[in-house]
C-alpha cells in the first residue's frame, strides 16, 4: 500500500526506519515530531491540534489511528483516500514501538476527556473525540462508531487542506460521538444503533450513512451525523 505515498513522505519514512534502530523506545516520537515537515500526515495532525505543545492531543490523534482496529480501517481505505494511507504507515510504525505508543495514549479508558482535558474540551475537539474510550457495549455500533471516528480525522485533514483548520460542523460531530463513546445511556445511543451500517469501504461507508441518515432525519436530531457526510466544507469557527 506505500506506493500510495508521496515520494519525499516516502524518503523520510525510510529514514526514520535507518534512524530509530539506534534510539531508546522513548525518543521515538520525538524523532517523529522533528520530521514533522517531512511526513505531511504527521504535520496535518499536529496543525489540528493547533501546534499545542501538550503532546496529549497529538497523542490522542495518533493513539487513535494506530490501534489494529483502525489501521485495518486506513489500509483498506488507502486506495480511496488520499490521506489513509499516509495515516496508515505513521500508525503502523508507532503500533511497532509499544513504549512510545504507550506513553502517547493520554490516559485510560475508565477515564473522562471532559475532566482530563477539562479547559481545552471545546478549543481540542478532534483531540477530544480521539481520546474518549472504544463505545460500550462492545458490538457492531461500536465497530460502526469506530469506523465513523476515523472518517472524522480524514474529513478534518481535507478541512484543513482548505484552509478550515477548525470547522464547525465538525466541532458539533466531534463532541457528540466523544459523548456516546463515553456514555452508554446517551440519548442518542438507540439512533446511533438504527444509522449504523455494514458497509466497509471507503465510498461505500460514506453512501450508506448519508441514505440511512437521511431515512431517520425526519424522526430525530441526527443533524450533527448527517452534517459529517454530507455537507460540503463548512466556514471556520472564528
Amino acid at each position: 500500500m506505500d506506493h500510495f505515498l508521496p515520494e519525499d513522505e516516502t524518503i523520510a519514512w525510510s529514514s526514520f526506519e535507518t534512524t530509530k534502530q539506534h534510539l531508546e523506545p522513548a525518543e521515538v516520537v520525538q524523532v517523529l515530531a522533528g520530521l514533522c515537515k517531512s511526513l505531511p500526515s504527521l504535520t496535518r495532525l499536529e496543525r489540528l491540534c493547533l501546534s499545542s505543545s501538550d503532546i496529549r492531543f497529538l497523542g490522542a490523534l495518533l493513539y487513535l489511528i494506530s490501534t489494529p482496529e483502525s489501521q485495518d480501517i486506513l489500509m483498506e481505505w488507502g486506495a480511496e483516500n488520499r490521506h489513509a494511507c499516509g495515516l496508515a504507515r505513521l500508525g503502523r510504525t508507532l503500533w511497532g514501538e509499544q513504549e512510545a505508543i504507550v506513553s502517547l495514549r493520554p490516559f485510560r479508558e475508565a477515564q473522562l476527556v471532559k475532566l482530563e482535558f477539562f479547559g481545552k474540551v471545546d478549543a481540542q475537539y478532534l483531540a477530544a473525540m480521539a481520546a474518549a474510550r472504544r463505545a460500550l457495549p462492545s458490538g457492531n455500533t461500536s465497530t460502526w462508531l469506530q469506523r465513523l471516528r476515523i472518517y472524522i480525522v480524514l474529513r478534518a485533514m481535507d478541512a484543513l487542506e482548505s484552509n478550515i483548520p477548525r470547522e464547525k460542523h465538525l466541532f458539533d460531530v466531534c463532541r457528540t460521538i466523544r459523548q456516546v463513546c463515553e456514555f452508554t445511556d446517551h440519548k442518542d445511543w438507540e439512533l446511533v444503533e438504527a444509522v449504523a451500517g455494514s458497509a466497509t469501504g471507503y465510498q461505500g461507508f460514506v453512501a450508506e450513512t448519508t441514505i440511512r441518515c437521511c431515512e431517520w432525519l425526519s424522526r430525530s436530531a441526527l443533524f450533527w451525523l448527517l452534517s459529517a457526510v454530507l455537507i460540503p466544507l463548512d466556514q471556520p469557527i472564528t
